[in-house]
């Protein structure tokens, strides 16, 4: 019984550190008071999909409550990181959330170097670009879909 208990009292006290509580910080931009508006500063790139989740939502909920504008988040990372299921978790939290999938803006006229389908030269940042402004007015968007079996646009 010695032997259990003294490996177990070793692991109680081998247990990790728990992690800091992640946060935000608020950054006021805009030089006239027509264009002064709250953003929030770059949050970690290590945290859980839980933390950045809780943390992404909390941002939004408090950038929307100081701003009187459309408030446009961007989710960076690689192919298959999680950006759209991140998307589609904060929408179902926070409706009224339009999503904009950086694969709906692939250019089938580009060609894939290398099957890097990373490569910012296979998007069409200029349509994207449009779509991001007209939403930002209060304007409806033509936005592409994108069909990864047929290799290309199908609907807008």
């Amino acid at each position: 019984g010695r032997i259990c208990f003294a490996a177990h009292f070793l692991m109680a006290k081998a247990a990790p550190k728990t992690r800091p509580t992640p946060s935000f910080e608020l950054v006021q931009e805009g030089n006239t008071d027509a264009d002064r508006h709250w953003t929030i500063k770059r949050l970690p790139s290590e945290l859980s999909f839980d933390e950045g989740f809780f943390l992404s939502v909390r941002a939004i909920q408090t950038l929307v409550s100081k701003n009187q504008r459309v408030i446009v988040v961007g989710i960076a990372g690689p192919s298959g990181a999680g950006k759209t299921s991140l998307a589609l978790r904060i929408s179902e939290v926070l409706r009224g959330t339009t999503i904009l999938s950086m694969d709906n803006y692939l250019d089938s006229t580009r060609k894939v170097i290398n099957d890097n389908f990373d490569d910012s030269r296979l998007f069409d940042f200029e349509l994207l670009v449009k779509n991001v402004t007209d939403l930002k007015s209060g304007k409806s968007a033509d936005t592409p879909l994108y069909d990864f079996r047929r290799s290309g646009r199908y609907a807008y």
